[in-house]
């Protein structure tokens, strides 16, 4: 007994033809799938709210050094209370610093990356602790609290609720624990984000009348009502005012992130905010700016592989209207009418688009758990990720949109003109064929000219992400291990001198462990994104005007560094154990320095100083090799290196050890080594520099990885539309090829003729794709993280990538087309013949 439902009746229809069925279900899905994926990642970075209390109405201050091109600069403490005093746009206004603390009594010493805030930190954000409380103003007169994370909290003390007024030992003193944040609490979005803990942040007399050392960073709340056009203005006429208090100064340590100053060094006062502007942002900005111009560009390959896929359903559907005008033809004879028909069209686009965004949302799933767990750094901090309901929307709702776009590209077509099907075409042949030539055309050759976009898309990115990995970084990070030391709460740390013997004892030590070929450590590793600077002075030279002295950066090594890392020494000697702090202050310059300051001479024996009049003279004994330290694609700057027997500053109680090796120096081994020095010592973060480079690069291989992916869906859509309509023009003209091939035309004729047709298509999409191809090359080199001072990709590379992607397109689309050529010259002619009499 026929069935009666209509679901089933769709179902049973479809399933007599399970490829085409398939075919429309997979390209649905591949085109929603990819564009769900992206969408969802990009909704959860860009777009949903940012975990605090009125998140659109927090903003970022900064500070703008005028003569710099940085437009974040931390701010100093007499100015964030100069603001916090005379605002009346901004409240809650809270300044930050980053603080690592060193915790002992809960096993082995380990390291606990903190933010020190001022009181009013938690009120800004509007977030309540899970269990206790958070600090405020009471807690400025007993700033020994803290507020502990919920992934610390149960990692390192199970999760006891029971914590709340206990003390916790942080570099050797007390801190009682007062609260416990939720989940996936996290501040700030952008900068300090690996704090575990905070604490409250209460400024000295000194630091509170300090504006030249810049070492905090502040936020603040929109009054309500306030704009920030409005807010600037006001932040402008503080400045102003800031500026007419110079010059009082009575700065103190800069906190490492601003110049080098040893403990206890006289300052003279001078103007400083003469030479700095402010900047103010919404938060959110300079949270998901990294990511942003990633995650537009592969929106924009996502919305080119859901117009490929739109393409190929309507190419598809038109196909399946051509080969069922027969069957139409007979139902409108027996009695159908047109609605029936069209009803049926819909159900099947229903059935199909249903589970086409069913398995694209599996592939979304998929996607967006590969981008959160195989690439974490590429995304904020903040960034809530996941499939949320409009991330599980989204592939149902594109792949309904492709399909109706396909249908209605059908519906409007010749070929789907039922009422104009007489009985000479109740067979199919060349009029069953026939119908929607050029709208298929039309379809086959978008998909061709997106494939080539995409295509040429992924040769750029690959491009660059080759480039990057050919970089020299100047030193040889093969082979090197990188561990973390922090010297907060052992007597080691306790001054500069104490700091140099336990250095001095560890790198022997550590050159002793097998397999070991040199050991050093560096106050800051290479591309971890630290670094100092400070004002350089050359000896015999006028003293330029503050705003406009030279600016190196430095780092503080012991002797064996550059072997470590394998850096080459130029000219001169290494440090050695006699550059002691009794022996005459020496630094090594790296190529950059010696070239932009001395010229053609040489830099050895030449003296220089870093900060001001009460800083040493440093005698350069050494040249080595540029080093990239910031970032691998940033330029090389001018830098120093200073010895660490000749380190006055006491505050250097964290670095990094670095090995060199020959095989592998397990962690353990080395952790064992500095437990039996002393117990105290924190130690966190072990890397190989190979993995300090590879995560450089992680947002390359990324954004290669999912254009790469969009530009090979893309291609298999469009050759899979252009053997559907060769399969048509095939199917449709066998009489004729038959007639000719009974006529005498040789198979090569055949061959040549079917051939022309696809070239026909090809050849113009190919040329559309390759003008698109080359504006867009330039848009992607010029967006793409990292391809900044790279060769030109929008030029010759550009170009280059454009040719080879349209050549493979070319070359795939020409041999899925001679595939069916070869089909139809293999026709005998009686059969094509016959076909051809039946119709």
């Amino acid at each position: 007994m026929p069935a009666t439902n209509p679901t089933l009746r769709t179902l049973r229809a479809l399933g007599r033809r399970p490829a085409w069925s398939a075919a429309v279900v997979l390209v649905l899905a591949l085109g929603s799938g990819l564009a769900g994926a992206v969408g969802g990642v990009a909704h959860g970075t860009l777009v949903r709210p940012l975990p605090y209390h009125d998140d659109h109405r927090l903003v970022a201050l900064f500070t703008v050094e005028r003569q710099g091109s940085e437009p974040r600069n931390p701010t100093s403490p007499a100015n964030f209370l100069d603001w916090k005093r005379d605002s009346r746009l901004l409240r809650d206004m809270t300044a930050a610093r980053p603080k690592t603390f060193t915790l002992t009594g809960h096993g082995a010493a380990r390291e606990l990356p903190a933010l020190a805030a001022t009181p009013e930190l938690f009120a800004l954000l509007g977030v309540e602790a899970a269990l206790g409380r958070t600090f405020g103003s009471q807690d400025a007169e007993s700033p020994q609290r803290i507020v502990l994370g919920a992934d610390f909290w149960r990692r390192e003390l199970g999760a006891d609720p029971a914590v709340i007024g206990r003390a916790l030992r942080l570099d050797g003193e007390p801190y009682e624990v007062v609260g416990v944040m939720p989940d996936g609490f996290r501040f700030p979005p952008f900068w300090a984000t690996d704090a575990q803990a905070w604490v409250p942040l209460v400024f000295t007399p000194e630091q509170a009348a300090d504006r030249d050392a810049a070492w905090l960073r502040v936020f603040a709340r929109l009054a309500p009502g306030a704009t920030l056009a409005a807010a600037r203005a006001e932040l402008a006429s503080l400045a102003d005012a800031s500026t007419r208090r110079e010059p009082a100064n009575l700065a103190t340590e800069p906190a490492g992130e601003g110049a080098r100053r040893p403990a206890g060094a006289g300052i003279r006062p001078r103007p400083v905010n003469r030479d700095r502007g402010l900047n103010l942002e919404p938060l959110r900005e300079p949270t998901v700016e990294a990511a942003r111009p990633v995650l537009t560009l592969l929106l924009g390959a996502a919305a080119l592989v859901l117009l490929v896929a739109t393409a190929s359903a309507a190419n598809l559907l038109l196909a399946r209207t051509l080969e069922r005008r027969p069957e139409a033809a007979l139902r409108l004879a027996l009695g159908a009418s047109r609605r029936d028909l069209l009803r049926a069209a819909l159900g099947e686009s229903v059935v199909l688009a249903a589970g086409g965004g069913a398995l694209g949302l599996l592939l979304a799933r998929a996607l967006v758990r590969l981008v959160v767990t195989r690439f974490p750094a590429v995304l904020p901090p903040v960034a809530r990720v996941d499939l949320d309901l409009w991330s599980a929307a989204l592939p149902i709702l594109a792949a309904v949109a492709a399909l109706g776009v396909a249908l209605l590209a059908t519906l409007a077509s010749p070929a789907a003109r039922w009422q104009e099907v007489r009985g000479s075409r109740l067979v199919g042949g060349a009029g069953a064929a026939g119908g929607g030539r050029v709208a298929r055309r039309l379809l086959v050759g978008v998909q061709v000219a997106l494939a080539v976009v995409l295509l040429s898309g992924a040769a750029v990115t690959g491009r660059v992400l080759w480039e990057l990995q050919r970089l020299d970084p100047g030193f040889a990070a093969r082979g090197v291990l990188a561990v973390d030391l922090g010297l907060a709460a052992s007597p080691a740390g306790e001054d500069a001198a104490s700091q140099e013997r336990f250095h001095a004892r560890l790198v022997a030590e550590a050159a002793r462990l097998p397999g070991v070929e040199a050991a050093a450590v560096v106050n800051h590793l290479p591309l971890r994104g630290d670094f100092w600077r400070s004002p350089l002075e050359v000896d015999g030279r006028a003293v330029a005007a503050a705003e406009q002295r030279p600016v190196a950066s430095y780092r503080v090594v012991t002797p064996a560094y550059f072997r470590a890392l394998g850096v080459p020494l130029r000219a001169g000697r290494a440090f050695s154990a006699a550059d002691r702090a009794d022996a005459e202050p020496v630094a090594i310059v790296n190529e950059t320095l010696a070239r932009r300051h001395f010229g053609a001479a040489s830099p050895l024996d030449r003296r220089l100083r870093l900060g001001g009049e009460d800083e040493p003279w440093m005698r350069v004994v050494g040249v080595v090799a540029d080093a990239r330290q910031t970032a691998i694609t940033d330029p090389v700057v001018p830098e120093l290196y200073l010895p660490y027997g000749q380190n006055p500053v006491a505050w250097h109680r964290s670095a990094t050890l670095v090995l060199r090796q020959r095989g592998d120096t397990s962690y353990a081994a080395v952790s064992a080594l500095v437990r039996a020095l002393d117990p105290n010592v924190a130690l966190a973060r072990p890397q190989t520099l190979g993995e300090v480079l590879g995560d450089e690069v992680a947002p390359q291989r990324l954004q290669l990885l999912l254009v790469g992916a969009f530009a090979g869906s893309a291609l298999l859509l469009a050759l899979a539309g252009l053997y559907g309509m060769a399969r048509i023009f095939v199917a449709a003209r066998i009489p004729e090829l038959g007639v000719r091939q009974a006529l005498g035309a040789g198979r090569a004729r055949l061959l040549g003729l079917v051939l022309a047709e696809g070239a026909r298509v090809a050849l113009p999409a190919l040329l559309a794709g390759a003008a698109l191809a080359v504006a867009g090359s330039r848009l992607l080199a010029a967006r793409l993280p990292g391809a900044t001072g790279m060769a030109d990709l929008g030029g010759g590379g550009g170009w280059g990538a454009v040719a080879a992607a349209s050549g493979v397109v070319g070359a795939l689309a020409l041999g899925v087309v001679w595939l069916q050529a070869r089909r139809a010259a293999a026709v005998e002619p009686m059969a094509a013949l016959r076909q051809g009499s039946a119709g």
